[in-house]
């Protein structure tokens, strides 16, 4: 014979090779099903186990002590603005602007320490966003965090200090 040969498999073995494919597909199938099911079956433990555990500390917590806000600030923390020496930052707010910032800036550090997020104030200042309409500071706390305190917030934090009969 030249050329390529033919094989010829029987009939019978072509069966046997099909119904082996077939089982063994369904076999796969299975151990992946397993395999999947036993992962899930051992999340949803641990799960479980770790919410009961979060419940359970959290039903044993003293409440927080309040925290005195002022401590969070820096002694220097906040400066007044002169209009001599805030010359543009004057002509960009106004007269009413101007002064509305110096009055609230030592809320707005209220208002930063307040936040979690903010250890200690270390500097309060006028930001250039600030405009006539609406005033936003920028507090630095310690860790090189930097928040922004909008009008509004620094008004809250005046009102809230106010209605708890602050001084």
């Amino acid at each position: 014979m030249t050329g390529a040969q033919v094989i010829r498999v029987p009939a019978y073995r072509a069966e046997t090779t099909e119904r082996q494919r077939r089982w063994s597909r369904i076999c796969a199938v299975a151990g992946v099903g397993a395999i999947i099911l036993g992962i899930a079956s051992c999340t949803w433990a641990n799960w479980a186990e770790r919410a009961s555990t979060q419940s359970e500390a959290v039903q044993h917590v003293a409440p927080a002590a309040p925290v005195d806000l002022k401590a969070k600030i820096a002694p220097d923390a906040v400066e007044i603005m002169k209009r001599s020496d805030y010359s543009k930052t004057y002509a960009k707010l106004g007269k009413a602007q101007f002064a509305n910032a110096n009055e609230l800036a030592p809320w707005a550090a209220m208002a930063a320490a307040a936040d979690d997020a903010c250890p200690k104030v270390n500097l309060v200042g006028i930001s250039d966003t600030a405009t006539r309409a609406k005033l936003v500071w920028y507090v630095d706390c310690d860790g090189g965090k930097r928040m922004m305190i909008d009008q509004e917030s620094a008004e809250a934090a005046r009102t809230q200090h106010d209605a708890e009969g602050g001084a």
